[in-house]
Order: C-alpha cells, then sequence, then structure tokens
C-alpha cells in the first residue's frame, strides 16, 4: 500500500499533494515538538530543574516535564535552532538518560541511493523509515517541504555513520498546518 494513500483523506488524490508540495515555502526547517523520554527521574525537584532547562533552549516556546510516565516535552518556535542531540545533551548533563523520542518537525526531503532523507538543517538529517507494510511514493522532487512526525529511537547515531532513523508514522505538505501544540495532559 502506497502511504500517501493511506495517510490522506480518499478526497485527496496524488495529483492534489503535487500541486500542494511544489508551492513555494518560506519557513526555516526545524523542530517543532518533542517528546523526550527520560530514565532515572525519581524526584520533583530534579523534574522541575529539568523543566527550567529546556524552557532556557533556543527558540522553546513551552515546556513540561512528567516526573510520573518519565517524558519531557518542549515545544519551538517555528525556524528554532534546538535540535535533538542539544535536548539529549541537556537531559544528561541534569544527570539522567535520554531514551526514544517522539518529533514533529519541518523538513526537506530527499533521495540518498535507497534511502529517503528528511533533512532539518545542512547538518541534521534523518533516515525516514516508512510505516510497516507501506512504501513511500513516486519520488517528489528533492527538497520537498513536509511536516513529518515519527520516533527517533535511543541511540541518535546508526552503528554504520550515516544518519539516524527516523521512523514516521505521519506526514503531510509543510503548509498543511495541524492544529498549534498544547502541552500534554497532566
Amino acid at each position: 500500500m502506497n502511504v500517501l494513500n493511506h495517510l490522506l483523506p480518499r478526497s485527496a488524490g496524488l495529483a492534489t499533494l503535487g500541486a500542494a508540495v511544489l508551492l513555494p515555502i518560506t519557513a526555516q526547517a526545524a523542530l517543532l515538538e518533542v517528546r523526550q523520554t527520560v530514565f532515572g527521574m525519581d524526584c520533583a525537584p530534579c523534574a522541575y530543574g529539568l523543566q527550567r532547562a529546556l524552557r532556557a533552549l533556543p527558540g522553546a516556546r513551552a515546556a513540561r516535564v512528567r516526573l510520573n510516565d518519565g517524558t519531557a516535552w518542549v515545544a519551538f518556535r517555528p525556524g528554532s535552532p534546538a535540535t535533538l542531540e542539544q535536548i539529549r545533551t541537556l537531559v544528561r548533563n541534569q544527570g539522567f538518560s535520554p531514551r526514544g523520542a517522539w518529533v514533529r518537525a519541518e523538513g526537506r526531503l530527499y533521495r540518498q541511493g535507497p534511502n529517503w532523507l528528511i533533512e532539518l538543517t545542512p547538518t541534521v538529517r534523518y533516515r525516514a523509515i516508512p510505516p510497516q507494510g507501506l512504501t513511500w511514493p513516486v519520488p517528489p522532487p528533492d527538497g520537498t517541504r513536509l511536516r513529518v512526525e515519527g520516533t527517533i529511537p535511543e541511540g541518535l547515531r546508526k552503528r554504520d555513520g550515516g544518519p539516524p532513523e527516523l521512523r514516521v508514522t505521519s506526514f503531510a505538505p509543510e503548509h498543511a498546518r495541524p492544529p498549534t501544540a498544547t502541552a500534554p495532559h497532566e
């Protein structure tokens, strides 16, 4: 099954999507939202300290740390220069261990050999892995802007030195903006 047919409403055909992604988009690619799993947090003051540190990240709009489920959530302003590696370094510097993360980001889609890459910045790229059982559509032009959601496993770098994997759960043309991110419920 084609990923686009699975993720788009039946009324939205490939022609509609193709026309949409070719529109000029000037917004800078970036992380929009991250939900990082944090291991080793066991006290409220520790969680509060991590939350304050996350709010100080460049471009952070909001942050919330939940001690009970061991997660740190950060929403960023469009074009924020913050990276997942910065978040994970901050978590480690606070004395905790970062695990897998869920991300929402805007980036450009590129083909590199047999792999698809999502580029957030010229130095931050992820190998995009489609949902299991689905395939990518007919290759869009390099540089197509997408808004993508997915998970990034605990280890940021692959053993072969290539870009880390982003296991895509959904994607859409960059201008098809979902509602503004809101903090997870308490």
